[in-house]
């Protein structure tokens, strides 16, 4: 037998002794898999043995094999990551192809068997939260995914997506929107009990940016005097202040939702439109999803682009606005204007 065994053993007992579960013996068969997930140099091997593990439906070799996998998640450091050259993609190691395949199957096993919910969330929670720059913001959003998929209710949802956006997560905060909109979970309800933890957090002369950024996204007017008054006050340290003033100008703009056609009617240019991340790909994409209607966002779109001089319109297309106005099937590419490159470069 593996000289890990004992090992692997005596870790699991010492869990389930802590985590008050009745601790049932498994088979020394289910033992060497759970092993050779854990301690194995053969990625073919470790994938057969957690794949079997997880097909035999045994719910206390389901918590070991779990048991084993957050082990592996908190003993991820950044020693060992790769940079790869500019170009090269990266090369995915055996751990990453683990979790990856358990986040994969975790979704469907929890549907079939409520018993392993709570062993999958407990893996799911270590991957969010691990501080390791190994694991990638595509992979924490997945196991934030498997949480949500989880939960018993809606109700059961919304609490633990506000304990997240408490925790304030540096690798969630910019993911945590785009899984609850797919989720239908980016309600006004959601919106309602973030408002507290932001308040909360200006109060302290600080900036909960979870939090933050789903008031802002959200347009939430009522955290605007919170925003205005942490400004005034002028105790931000300088990053604090930025997201502040930068989440003022994001609800300022939904506020009401027909400023976002006036902007682009109008080809405003101001700070946060043009240096902002996505810039004005943003208010098109604010202009679809609050419901404003399609024709008048494409004619929106189009008077900007005929507005616009041409080195702002360079800038625009760095940040994604021609892709992300063919991606809302408001122009095709062909309808989308000529810019001379060279010209821009003489400037």
């Amino acid at each position: 037998m593996h000289t890990h065994h004992f090992k692997t053993l005596l870790a699991a007992s010492l869990v389930c002794l802590l985590q008050c579960r009745p601790l049932r013996e498994i088979s020394p068969d289910t033992a060497e898999r759970i092993d050779v997930v854990e301690h194995g140099e053969n990625t073919d091997a470790r994938m057969t043995a957690m794949d079997e593990l997880i097909a035999e439906g045994d719910s206390t070799g389901y918590a070991r094999l779990v048991d084993a996998l957050v082990r592996m998640v908190e003993e991820e450091d950044d020693s060992r990551r790769r940079i790869f050259p500019y170009g090269q993609a990266p090369q995915r190691g055996s751990t990453d192809l683990l979790f990856d395949r358990f986040i994969e199957t975790a979704r469907s096993r929890c549907a079939n068997d409520p018993n392993a919910r709570a062993d999958a969330i407990r893996f799911a929670e270590a991957l969010v939260a691990s501080k390791s720059r190994r694991i990638p913001g595509r992979m924490r959003l997945d196991a934030f995914e498997v949480i949500l998929a989880c939960c018993a209710s809606d109700e059961e949802k919304l609490a633990r997506t506000v304990d997240w956006v408490n925790r304030d997560v540096h690798w969630l905060r910019y993911y945590m929107e785009v899984s609850l909109r797919k989720k239908g979970l980016f309600t006004e309800d959601l919106i309602a009990r973030v408002r507290p933890i932001a308040r909360q957090s200006l109060a302290n002369n600080a900036v909960n940016r979870t939090a933050l950024i789903l008031s802002a996204e959200g347009a939430d007017a009522a955290i605007l005097p919170d925003l205005r008054d942490a400004i005034a006050r002028g105790k931000l340290s300088k990053d604090d202040l930025y997201d502040a003033r930068r989440a003022v100008w994001k609800i300022e703009m939904q506020n009401p939702p027909g400023r976002l056609l006036e902007f682009l009617e109008n080809a405003q240019q101001d700070h946060w439109a043009v240096w902002y991340q996505d810039g004005t790909a943003w208010i098109v994409r604010k202009a679809a999803e609050r419901g404003l209607p399609r024709e008048d966002i494409r004619e929106a779109v189009r008077q900007y682009y005929a507005k616009c001089e041409e080195e702002t319109l360079y800038q625009m297309r760095a940040m994604g606005l021609d892709r992300e106005v063919v991606r809302l099937e408001l122009l095709e590419k062909n309808e989308l204007p000529e810019r001379d490159r060279d010209a821009f470069l003489r400037r």
